[in-house]
């Protein structure tokens, strides 16, 4: 996801290049801020770390229009990946992983990693 609070959704989308799968002008908590996001979701019985690959696997084309909007709108920008999880009775259990390649390309993003797990029990 990238966030500003001084750049449009549409300006974030003509920078970036990419359709987003959602894209926002602000919400009644952060009224201010637009949002540019790419998504996965899947039940119990999808590996986490897979969705997550999903994900990453379509920011990487994006790398260097990220990196510029990144560097020319430092203090304006964030890019973050999003992780919720519902943990309950599932064959695949909590957890998951990054790889190597796709941490890289979160750091060269100055991204962070939010990640909220939740029990359903």
């Amino acid at each position: 996801m990238v966030v500003s609070e001084r750049l449009s959704a549409d300006e974030l989308r003509r920078i970036i290049g990419a359709e987003p799968d959602i894209a926002s002008a602000g919400t009644a908590r952060f009224p201010f801020q637009a949002t540019w996001r790419l998504r996965a979701a899947g039940s119990g019985e999808v590996d986490l770390s897979s969705l997550i690959e999903d994900v990453l696997s379509r920011v990487a084309p994006l790398r260097g229009a990220l990196a510029s909007l990144r560097a020319d709108h430092d203090r304006e920008v964030t890019c973050k990946l999003e992780i919720v999880q519902y943990v309950g009775d599932d064959p695949v259990g909590p957890g998951f992983a990054i790889e190597a390649s796709h941490v890289a390309l979160l750091a060269d993003l100055r991204a962070f990693v939010d990640v909220d797990q939740y029990y359903e029990g």
